[in-house]
Protein backbone atom coordinates (compact mmCIF):
# COMPACT_ATOMS: atom_id res chain seq x y z
CA UNK A 1 0.00 0.00 0.00
CA UNK A 2 1.34 3.46 -0.88
CA UNK A 3 0.71 7.14 -0.49
CA UNK A 4 -1.61 7.02 2.52
CA UNK A 5 -3.46 10.22 3.42
CA UNK A 6 -1.86 12.10 6.29
CA UNK A 7 -4.89 11.64 8.52
CA UNK A 8 -4.82 7.88 7.98
CA UNK A 9 -1.12 7.68 8.72
CA UNK A 10 -1.48 9.67 11.92
CA UNK A 11 -4.30 7.39 12.97
CA UNK A 12 -2.21 4.30 12.29
CA UNK A 13 0.72 5.74 14.21
CA UNK A 14 -1.56 6.41 17.16
CA UNK A 15 -2.86 2.83 17.04
CA UNK A 16 0.71 1.50 16.97
CA UNK A 17 1.55 3.42 20.11
CA UNK A 18 -1.66 2.26 21.77
CA UNK A 19 -0.66 -1.36 21.17
CA UNK A 20 2.88 -0.78 22.40
CA UNK A 21 4.57 -0.76 19.00
CA UNK A 22 7.27 1.88 19.06
CA UNK A 23 8.65 3.23 15.77
CA UNK A 24 12.43 2.80 15.44
CA UNK A 25 14.48 5.95 16.09
CA UNK A 26 14.61 8.34 13.13
CA UNK A 27 12.04 6.32 11.14
CA UNK A 28 9.67 8.68 9.31
CA UNK A 29 6.06 8.18 10.41
CA UNK A 30 4.69 9.79 7.25
CA UNK A 31 6.06 7.35 4.70
CA UNK A 32 6.69 7.72 0.99
CA UNK A 33 6.11 3.98 0.61
CA UNK A 34 4.48 1.88 3.29
CA UNK A 35 3.82 -1.69 2.11
CA UNK A 36 2.06 -2.87 5.27
CA UNK A 37 0.22 0.39 6.06
CA UNK A 38 1.58 0.64 9.61
CA UNK A 39 2.70 4.26 9.17
CA UNK A 40 6.43 3.52 8.94
CA UNK A 41 8.55 3.93 5.84
CA UNK A 42 9.59 0.59 4.32
CA UNK A 43 13.28 1.48 4.52
CA UNK A 44 13.28 1.51 8.32
CA UNK A 45 10.21 -0.56 9.21
CA UNK A 46 11.36 -3.55 11.34
CA UNK A 47 8.66 -5.64 9.67
CA UNK A 48 7.99 -4.01 6.29
CA UNK A 49 5.43 -6.44 4.89
CA UNK A 50 3.35 -7.21 8.01
CA UNK A 51 1.88 -4.63 10.41
CA UNK A 52 3.45 -6.24 13.48
CA UNK A 53 6.68 -4.67 14.68
CA UNK A 54 6.69 -6.25 18.13
CA UNK A 55 9.32 -8.76 19.19
CA UNK A 56 12.90 -9.24 18.01
CA UNK A 57 14.21 -12.30 19.82
CA UNK A 58 17.63 -12.23 18.15
CA UNK A 59 18.10 -8.43 18.33
CA UNK A 60 18.97 -8.14 14.64
CA UNK A 61 16.58 -5.27 13.92
CA UNK A 62 14.10 -7.47 12.03
CA UNK A 63 10.83 -7.99 13.88
CA UNK A 64 9.96 -11.64 14.48
CA UNK A 65 6.83 -11.55 12.29
CA UNK A 66 8.98 -10.80 9.22
CA UNK A 67 12.20 -12.55 10.27
CA UNK A 68 12.67 -15.83 8.34
CA UNK A 69 15.09 -16.95 11.07
CA UNK A 70 13.90 -15.29 14.31
CA UNK A 71 16.39 -17.08 16.59
CA UNK A 72 19.53 -16.32 14.52
CA UNK A 73 20.79 -12.76 13.87
CA UNK A 74 20.74 -11.77 10.21
CA UNK A 75 21.38 -8.65 8.15
CA UNK A 76 18.72 -6.95 6.09
CA UNK A 77 20.02 -6.56 2.52
CA UNK A 78 17.00 -5.45 0.50
CA UNK A 79 13.33 -4.64 0.79
CA UNK A 80 11.20 -3.33 -2.03
CA UNK A 81 7.43 -2.99 -2.14
CA UNK A 82 7.70 -2.44 -5.91
CA UNK A 83 6.63 1.18 -5.87
CA UNK A 84 7.18 3.63 -8.70
CA UNK A 85 10.85 3.72 -9.73
CA UNK A 86 11.84 0.62 -7.78
CA UNK A 87 13.02 -1.37 -10.81
CA UNK A 88 16.18 0.72 -11.16
CA UNK A 89 17.89 -1.79 -8.85
CA UNK A 90 16.99 -4.75 -11.08
CA UNK A 91 17.51 -6.12 -14.56
CA UNK A 92 14.21 -7.25 -16.07
CA UNK A 93 13.97 -9.52 -19.12
CA UNK A 94 11.02 -11.00 -20.95
CA UNK A 95 8.52 -8.35 -19.89
CA UNK A 96 6.91 -7.35 -16.63
CA UNK A 97 6.66 -4.00 -14.89
CA UNK A 98 5.22 -2.03 -12.00
CA UNK A 99 1.41 -2.01 -11.84
CA UNK A 100 -0.88 -1.45 -8.85
CA UNK A 101 2.08 -1.36 -6.48
CA UNK A 102 3.46 -4.77 -7.51
CA UNK A 103 5.81 -6.29 -10.03
CA UNK A 104 3.20 -7.55 -12.48
CA UNK A 105 3.84 -10.30 -15.02
CA UNK A 106 1.21 -10.78 -17.72
CA UNK A 107 2.96 -13.67 -19.50
CA UNK A 108 6.66 -14.21 -18.79
CA UNK A 109 9.31 -12.17 -16.96
CA UNK A 110 12.55 -12.64 -15.06
CA UNK A 111 13.96 -10.18 -12.55
CA UNK A 112 17.52 -10.17 -11.17
CA UNK A 113 18.74 -7.89 -8.40
CA UNK A 114 21.84 -6.12 -9.71
CA UNK A 115 23.78 -6.61 -6.47
CA UNK A 116 27.08 -8.32 -5.88
CA UNK A 117 26.90 -12.15 -5.97
CA UNK A 118 25.11 -13.46 -2.90
CA UNK A 119 25.34 -16.59 -0.76
CA UNK A 120 23.80 -17.56 2.61
CA UNK A 121 20.64 -15.57 2.01
CA UNK A 122 16.93 -15.75 2.70
CA UNK A 123 14.62 -14.59 -0.09
CA UNK A 124 11.01 -13.77 0.79
CA UNK A 125 8.45 -12.53 -1.72
CA UNK A 126 4.73 -11.87 -1.72
CA UNK A 127 3.05 -13.77 -4.57
CA UNK A 128 -0.39 -13.97 -6.16
CA UNK A 129 -1.13 -16.11 -9.21
CA UNK A 130 -3.95 -14.60 -11.25
CA UNK A 131 -4.14 -16.98 -14.24
CA UNK A 132 -2.13 -19.63 -16.08
CA UNK A 133 -1.15 -19.59 -19.74
CA UNK A 134 -2.71 -22.00 -22.23
CA UNK A 135 -0.08 -24.72 -22.38
CA UNK A 136 3.43 -25.94 -21.71
CA UNK A 137 5.20 -25.25 -18.45
CA UNK A 138 3.48 -22.59 -16.34
CA UNK A 139 5.55 -21.72 -13.27
CA UNK A 140 6.65 -19.13 -10.77
CA UNK A 141 9.59 -19.05 -8.40
CA UNK A 142 13.00 -17.85 -7.30
CA UNK A 143 16.44 -17.67 -8.96
CA UNK A 144 19.80 -17.98 -7.17
CA UNK A 145 23.34 -18.20 -8.60
CA UNK A 146 21.88 -16.05 -11.37
CA UNK A 147 23.62 -14.52 -14.37
CA UNK A 148 22.44 -13.23 -17.75
CA UNK A 149 21.84 -16.00 -20.29
CA UNK A 150 21.81 -16.07 -24.09
CA UNK A 151 18.04 -15.47 -24.15
CA UNK A 152 15.51 -13.72 -21.91
CA UNK A 153 15.73 -16.25 -19.09
CA UNK A 154 18.78 -15.95 -16.82
CA UNK A 155 21.02 -18.89 -16.10
CA UNK A 156 21.18 -20.09 -12.52
CA UNK A 157 19.58 -22.41 -9.99
CA UNK A 158 15.79 -22.20 -9.93
CA UNK A 159 13.10 -23.31 -7.51
CA UNK A 160 9.66 -23.20 -9.14
CA UNK A 161 6.04 -24.14 -8.46
CA UNK A 162 3.97 -24.87 -11.53
CA UNK A 163 1.91 -27.01 -13.85
CA UNK A 164 2.82 -28.89 -17.02
CA UNK A 165 0.90 -28.81 -20.30
CA UNK A 166 -0.82 -32.08 -19.42
CA UNK A 167 -2.07 -30.67 -16.11
CA UNK A 168 0.46 -32.19 -13.71
CA UNK A 169 1.34 -29.97 -10.75
CA UNK A 170 4.96 -29.90 -9.59
CA UNK A 171 7.43 -28.15 -7.31
CA UNK A 172 11.14 -28.55 -7.79
CA UNK A 173 14.67 -27.28 -8.29
CA UNK A 174 16.56 -27.26 -11.58
CA UNK A 175 19.68 -25.85 -13.22
CA UNK A 176 19.37 -23.49 -16.17
CA UNK A 177 22.65 -23.17 -18.08
CA UNK A 178 21.65 -22.20 -21.61
CA UNK A 179 22.40 -23.10 -24.33
CA UNK A 180 22.46 -26.51 -22.58
CA UNK A 181 19.19 -28.19 -21.57
CA UNK A 182 17.80 -27.70 -18.09
CA UNK A 183 18.89 -30.27 -15.48
CA UNK A 184 16.43 -31.32 -12.76
CA UNK A 185 17.81 -31.42 -9.20
CA UNK A 186 14.62 -32.34 -7.33
CA UNK A 187 10.92 -32.56 -8.18
CA UNK A 188 7.81 -33.63 -6.33
CA UNK A 189 4.04 -33.26 -6.28
CA UNK A 190 2.93 -30.17 -4.31
CA UNK A 191 0.32 -30.31 -1.58
CA UNK A 192 -1.92 -27.79 -3.38
CA UNK A 193 -2.21 -26.56 -6.98
CA UNK A 194 -0.49 -23.40 -8.20
CA UNK A 195 -3.89 -21.78 -8.85
CA UNK A 196 -4.31 -21.67 -5.07
CA UNK A 197 -1.29 -19.40 -4.59
CA UNK A 198 -3.27 -16.24 -3.85
CA UNK A 199 -2.10 -13.62 -1.32
CA UNK A 200 0.72 -16.04 -0.61
CA UNK A 201 4.46 -15.96 -0.16
CA UNK A 202 7.64 -17.59 -1.40
CA UNK A 203 10.37 -18.24 1.20
CA UNK A 204 13.75 -19.61 0.11
CA UNK A 205 17.11 -20.27 1.79
CA UNK A 206 20.29 -20.55 -0.30
CA UNK A 207 23.74 -21.64 0.85
CA UNK A 208 26.20 -22.92 -1.76
CA UNK A 209 28.27 -25.08 0.61
CA UNK A 210 25.28 -26.64 2.39
CA UNK A 211 23.22 -29.71 1.59
CA UNK A 212 20.54 -28.92 0.58
CA UNK A 213 21.88 -25.80 -1.10
CA UNK A 214 18.43 -24.43 -2.02
CA UNK A 215 15.23 -24.89 -0.03
CA UNK A 216 12.02 -23.10 -0.87
CA UNK A 217 8.41 -23.04 0.29
CA UNK A 218 5.25 -21.54 -1.19
CA UNK A 219 2.69 -20.57 1.43
CA UNK A 220 -0.85 -19.30 1.75
CA UNK A 221 -2.87 -18.60 4.88
CA UNK A 222 -3.96 -22.26 4.97
CA UNK A 223 -1.44 -24.28 2.91
CA UNK A 224 2.27 -24.80 2.35
CA UNK A 225 4.31 -26.84 -0.10
CA UNK A 226 8.10 -27.05 -0.16
CA UNK A 227 11.09 -28.67 -1.81
CA UNK A 228 14.88 -28.76 -1.47
CA UNK A 229 17.88 -29.92 -3.42
CA UNK A 230 21.64 -29.64 -3.75
CA UNK A 231 23.47 -28.43 -6.84
CA UNK A 232 26.75 -30.28 -7.37
CA UNK A 233 29.34 -29.19 -8.08
CA UNK A 234 28.50 -25.87 -6.52
CA UNK A 235 28.57 -23.00 -9.03
CA UNK A 236 30.04 -19.57 -8.36
CA UNK A 237 27.81 -17.32 -6.31
CA UNK A 238 25.51 -15.20 -8.44
CA UNK A 239 22.56 -12.85 -8.27
CA UNK A 240 19.14 -13.58 -6.81
CA UNK A 241 15.83 -12.88 -8.47
CA UNK A 242 12.27 -13.88 -9.34
CA UNK A 243 10.86 -15.74 -12.33
CA UNK A 244 7.46 -16.31 -13.92
CA UNK A 245 6.81 -18.33 -17.07
CA UNK A 246 3.56 -18.36 -19.07
CA UNK A 247 1.59 -17.00 -16.16
CA UNK A 248 -0.22 -13.87 -15.03
CA UNK A 249 1.00 -13.04 -11.53
CA UNK A 250 1.93 -10.29 -9.09
CA UNK A 251 4.93 -10.06 -6.76
CA UNK A 252 3.91 -7.57 -4.07
CA UNK A 253 7.30 -7.29 -2.33
CA UNK A 254 10.81 -8.76 -2.21
CA UNK A 255 12.78 -9.08 1.04
CA UNK A 256 16.39 -10.35 1.11
CA UNK A 257 18.14 -11.17 4.38
CA UNK A 258 21.73 -12.40 4.71
CA UNK A 259 23.40 -14.48 7.42
CA UNK A 260 26.77 -13.01 8.46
Amino acid sequence: MRGLPIASLLGLAACDLAFGIEPPPDCPVLADHDEDADGLDDNCDPCPFKPDNRGDDDDDGIADACDPEPAIPNVRLLFTGFGVGSLTAFSVTGGGGIANDAFHVSTTAHLLWTSEPLDRVWIVAGVTVNALGDGGYREIGVIVDGSPGPDARPNGTFCTFGKTGDGRSYIGNFIAARPANDISIASSEPSFPIEGLVDGSLVAWHELAASPSLTCAFRTATSETSTSGTRTPAPPAGRIGLTALSIDADFSYLFVVGRP
